[in-house]
């Protein structure tokens, strides 16, 4: 993959997130970067198989959730993505974007998602940055876990929470 036009997105969501996924997409629309969406409306049971073969033609996962990311679905799906990945000798960027474990702030439904990098806005910023730097990668011929620098990269500029002192 050296441009962004081939690139194959998808921008999996489970529970309300839906609405914020969908004008993130529309966001990335704009800058002429398509993504797939799979809204996930039902989770049991869990039909594994359909899954990973609607995953099959995408080269980057990114899974919403407002929800736990510890011991949530998103948690689970990346764990299987993985493990088929391996299994077929595939490296995929599979990112899970969800609640940290930890007390959040009091605010309306958008100012908490706002902290929490899952506004559209920030939805649309993170796959941006993460396409960015698997092109990066692959345009310099860097063989290493590109998973594993987007997302220790992307804590820096984003962060993992914005807490606003003015809500606390």
């Amino acid at each position: 993959v050296t441009s962004v036009e081939k690139t194959e997105i998808v921008l999996v969501c489970l529970g309300s997130i839906y609405n914020e996924v969908k004008e993130a997409s529309d966001k990335l629309k704009e800058k002429e970067i398509e993504a797939d969406i799979n809204n996930l409306r039902f989770i049991k049971p869990f039909d594994e198989d359909y899954f990973i073969q609607a995953m099959q033609k995408y080269s980057h996962i990114f899974i919403f959730e407002d929800g736990s990311k510890i011991g949530g679905v998103g948690e689970y799906i990346e764990a299987l993505i993985l493990k088929v990945d391996s299994l077929e000798r595939r490296k995929r960027a599979v990112h899970v974007v969800a609640f940290p474990d930890v007390f959040l702030s009091e605010g309306t439904r958008d100012e908490i998602l706002e902290d929490l990098n899952l506004s559209p806005s920030s939805i649309a910023e993170f796959v941006l940055w993460n396409i960015w730097w698997f092109l990066w990668a692959s345009v310099y011929g860097k063989v290493f876990d590109v998973c594993f620098y987007a997302n220790f990269f992307i804590t820096c500029p984003f962060g993992l929470y914005k807490s606003d002192p003015k809500r606390s």
